[in-house]
């Protein structure tokens, strides 16, 4: 699932107003076949509660801890918009998000940098094929 409270809607501006159902945005069929594929090939991935903010920035520690407060398990800047806009359009939806830095504490959010956040999701480009090529 995913929480949303950024200011930006992609529906805002269809003409005429559209309340695009959310209640089961993520096709549970499709998750759990994703959950399959990866452990038939031993690709670790856990199921969550996925952040959305607007970006682009990394959050601040207060950020983050206000989002583990509200049940939130990973933040990007783009997948809940792409889940809304493919609900909109009556899609299947199956979310899927490469965590490419984690925070345990303050200190940890200091030592950020994005060339170790690009190689990281790097590394993850395999995995990412083989999970997509057999899901597909």
């Amino acid at each position: 699932d995913h929480i949303n409270l950024s200011v930006y809607i992609p529906l805002v501006g269809i003409n005429p107003v559209v309340f695009t159902p959310m209640a089961n945005a993520y096709d549970k069929e499709f998750n759990q076949r994703l959950v399959k594929i990866a452990q038939e090939n031993n690709v670790d991935i856990r199921q969550g509660v996925h952040f959305q903010f607007a970006g682009p920035y990394y959050e601040t520690y207060a950020e983050i801890n206000a989002i583990k407060m509200l049940g939130a398990d990973s933040v990007s800047m783009s997948t809940s918009y792409d889940c809304i806009i493919c609900n909109y359009l009556n899609m299947k939806v199956c979310g899927m998000a490469v965590i490419v830095n984690t925070f345990d504490d303050e200190s940890d959010m200091k030592k950020l940098n994005h060339e170790e956040v690009l190689e990281n999701a790097e590394k993850a480009c395999k995995k990412i094929k083989v999970l997509l090529s057999n899901f597909i």
